[in-house]
């Protein structure tokens, strides 16, 4: 897009339905239109602990980048095969992906700056049920090994999930409009670690991370992500 223009947004559909987008210029006159290629949405959160920040990029399309600890960047990608590189603590990594045009996708870097790793999250684009919100938990610390969850205060708390490190829990369906909140215990220890206190909009999915160490007094954190 250039400064100072206006532009055309055209959504449209093929013989066989499917939709087709194109962004021309406004003054465009008597030219063929030539419609955006398909692309998958993706998004990447620094949920390492210890650091500040990670040096990033993203094959061609962002050659440079700098994610601070719980921030995400977004970008759409083609369905064609992208490196996703990340380096920290003189540690590089390559993350090789190969996007669906039918899913979107949800990148997790996680452990330590001793010990980065990462997680990746498909999820494939569903019909929207405006009559709930659905909510799922995952472990991105390597500092334990195994942290449990519940959503209740009780002593001695009954949890309803226990999560080693990278795995993660299905979605849970919540119907009710009000404010929920979740705890996240060491699992052999049953010492609380951290918690979450946030409300809810009906037809949303959300991503619950739990990330952190213990290590320099750097500390325990809750992470959300919204799941577009």
């Amino acid at each position: 897009l250039e400064s100072n223009k206006d532009y055309l947004l055209i959504l449209t559909n093929d013989d066989n339905g499917n939709v087709k987008l194109s962004l021309v210029e406004s003054t465009t006159e008597n030219q063929q239109i030539t419609f955006l290629q398909n692309t998958s949405f993706v998004q990447i959160i620094n949920a390492i602990s210890r650091t500040q920040s990670v040096s990033l990029s993203v094959g061609n399309l962002i050659p440079s980048a700098t994610l601070f600890y719980n921030n995400i960047l977004a970008t759409n990608l083609p369905t064609s095969n992208i490196d996703i590189n990340f380096s920290i603590n003189g540690q590089n990594k390559t993350i090789n992906l190969t996007p669906d045009v039918n899913s979107r996708y949800s990148i997790i870097l996680c452990g330590d700056k001793g010990n980065p790793d990462y997680i990746v999250v498909e999820n494939p684009i569903q019909d929207v049920n405006l009559n709930i919100a659905s909510i799922r938990f995952i472990n991105a610390s390597n500092s334990l090994n195994a942290v449990s969850v519940t959503d209740n205060i009780q002593d001695p708390p009954v949890f309803f999930a226990e999560l080693n490190f990278k795995s993660s829990t299905f979605y849970y369906d919540l119907n009710k409009a009000k404010r929920y909140s979740y705890y996240f215990y060491d699992t052999e220890k049953i010492t609380k670690l951290a918690n979450i206190d946030f409300d809810i909009t009906f037809g949303k999915k959300y991503t619950i991370i739990f990330a952190g160490t213990n290590k320099d007094n750097f500390g325990y954190n809750i992470m959300m992500m919204q799941d577009y």
